[in-house]
């Protein structure tokens, strides 16, 4: 019997999630949910945008009680999934068929785990997370909710990440690196010390920018 989840997001990573959903033979998508009304009637990879953000009480009242939330933005990301569990809707955690995850890894709900990204032993990844393709992150690492590391990032060993960091395509975290809550790391950065919360760096090694 397959369960019914709502895609919540109708941008360029709800196709994502859609192609790691496809794998899931035990999930049937009934709609994508947009911001706005006025956005739905298109499809996205045969599924139909039909729904808006203000449709989620209704589509839970019909039985659906599954979301899968398809938002880059790590601000709204946390907002939605505070008001989606508020509803009744359970955070349904999506990892794709070709991602290397070590059996000690801990995984909390609602994080997207994308296409080839490998986790070594003892990490621990939060709530409502994306980790995006090709991703490596290596032992002991701990990142909080709501994070996002962009395509091809690297992290070594013992590195911590605080809630709500984003971390751009291709950059590096030295080990036992502490990124701060909120903070952005450019694309290509090479972090080898300490960033504190609300900080964007860029650069190699990455500095912060003024």
């Amino acid at each position: 019997m397959k369960n019914n989840i709502l895609v919540v997001g109708a941008g360029g990573h709800c196709r994502v999630v859609l192609s790691i959903i496809s794998h899931y033979k035990s999930l049937d998508v009934v709609g994508i949910a947009d911001r706005k009304k006025g956005n739905t009637s298109e499809q996205i990879l045969g599924t139909e945008v039909k729904y808006s953000w203000d449709d989620f009480q209704t589509v839970y009242d019909q039985g659906v009680a599954q979301a899968a939330i398809a938002v880059g933005d790590n601000e709204e990301r946390k907002n939605l999934m505070i008001r989606l569990k508020e509803i009744g809707f359970t955070i349904k955690s999506l990892i794709h068929p070709t991602a290397l995850i070590d059996n000690s890894v801990k995984i909390g709900s609602g994080s997207t785990i994308c296409m080839g990204v490998k986790i070594g032993p003892l990490v621990t990844l939060g709530d409502n997370c994306i980790i995006y393709t090709g991703t490596i992150i290596d032992h002991e690492v701990a990142i909080d909710d709501n994070c996002f590391l962009a395509p091809g990032v690297c992290i070594a060993g013992r590195v911590k990440i605080n809630s709500g960091a984003f971390l751009g395509i291709g950059s590096r975290v030295k080990e036992e690196v502490t990124i701060g809550r909120d903070s952005v790391i450019g694309a290509g950065a090479v972090v080898i010390k300490d960033i504190l919360p609300n900080r964007v760096v860029a650069g190699i090694p990455a500095k912060e920018l003024s």
